[in-house]
């Protein structure tokens, strides 16, 4: 039973082939047409120099040599989805001269218009047998050439397997070698052993802050308490208006501001602390109880007074008291840190 589609080599192509093997030259094709057979399905002949009414011509995609059967020529080309409104029946291969090398009975493929609401891409394929592919090559514009996903998937995948065959492809980094390294984590980069993982910028910087830190250990406290309020025998007395305590520095330190309580909450009116250095408050806010307030309220310290010296003089007072209750049993503790 005869192929009831088929391709042939036109007289034009085997004389041409004929002519290269003889010569030692090549015959390079260039383009894919189809035509619609003049609106009706018939069969090619070896002769014929033309499609019997091409529709549309392309650059051809590819030619690849069949990698089971080395005598058979695989061409390709696309028709885009922007052209249509056709039924392909014929196909034929033309050369760099404009002549039909193959010529080729084609299964009836309908290209529709894309204003017809469907579009497709349409990927032709022909096959041309020859004892020396050798005799034919490919011209190709790259600008306009479409390849298929296929062609696309099988390079991709033959790219990839040379490159992984390819010794030392894949190196691992070292002082002499470039290569792939593996990031460290910071508590990686914070051991130091590690000889193989690179550090990043963040693993530096958490390494770099915990060793400034060892070398600047935190200053020492420097706290100063008083009472206020007390009796000699430590029950509750009236608070006054006056200065309670008062200390003078043997180092320089830096005021950081104060913690009270308070044993009997004044009423009728806030109670008011004051601490002063050689006589001038350190505050732009002095802190106080709240009428009928056990928790005291933080002061503002003033920047420029926080900073004392060896032999700088710190008084503290109560410069308000309640005017109904006074308040009794206060506790206080300046806060400070070496300087």
């Amino acid at each position: 039973m005869s192929a009831q589609y088929y391709t042939l080599v036109t007289d034009i192509g085997l004389a041409k082939l004929a002519n290269a093997l003889a010569l030692g030259q090549v015959i390079t094709l260039t383009h894919f047409a189809v035509g619609d057979g003049n609106g009706a399905a018939y069969d090619p002949v070896q002769s014929a120099t033309a499609l019997k009414r091409e529709v549309y011509r392309a650059p051809i995609n590819t030619i690849l040599t069949d990698p089971a059967t080395p005598t058979w020529l695989t061409i390709e080309a696309v028709i885009p989805a922007t052209v249509g409104g056709w039924t392909v029946r014929e196909a034929g291969v033309f050369d760099v001269d404009g002549d039909l090398i193959v010529i080729a009975k084609y299964p009836e493929s309908v290209k529709p218009a894309l204003d017809s609401g469907v579009g497709k891409d349409l990927y032709c394929r022909l096959i041309l047998e020859h004892g020396n592919v050798s005799a034919v090559t490919l011209k190709i514009d790259p600008a306009v050439v479409l390849a298929t996903h296929k062609h696309v998937a099988d390079a991709v995948a033959a790219g990839i397997a040379e490159h992984k065959a390819a010794e030392g492809a894949h190196p691992d980094a070292s002082t002499t070698v470039k290569g792939f390294v593996e990031l460290a984590t910071p508590t990686e980069t914070k051991t130091g052993t590690d000889t193989v993982r690179a550090v990043t910028p963040k693993g530096l910087s958490d390494t770099l802050n915990d060793r400034l830190a060892a070398l600047n250990p935190p200053k020492p406290g420097y706290d100063i308490p008083w009472l206020a309020g007390y009796a000699a025998d430590m029950s509750g007395q009236d608070l006054a208006v006056q200065t309670y305590g008062r200390v003078l520095l043997a180092r320089a330190i830096t005021l950081q501001g104060i913690s009270a309580t308070l044993g009997v909450a004044a009423t009728g009116a806030a109670l008011i602390l004051d601490v002063a250095r050689n006589g001038t408050t350190i505050w732009t806010t002095k802190p106080m109880f709240a009428t009928g307030a056990s928790a005291l309220t933080a002061g503002v310290l003033d920047p420029a007074k926080t900073a004392c010296v060896a032999g700088d003089v710190l008084t503290f007072a109560v410069s308000q008291v309640g005017s109904t209750i006074r308040g009794q049993q206060l506790t206080v503790t300046l806060k400070g840190v070496e300087a």
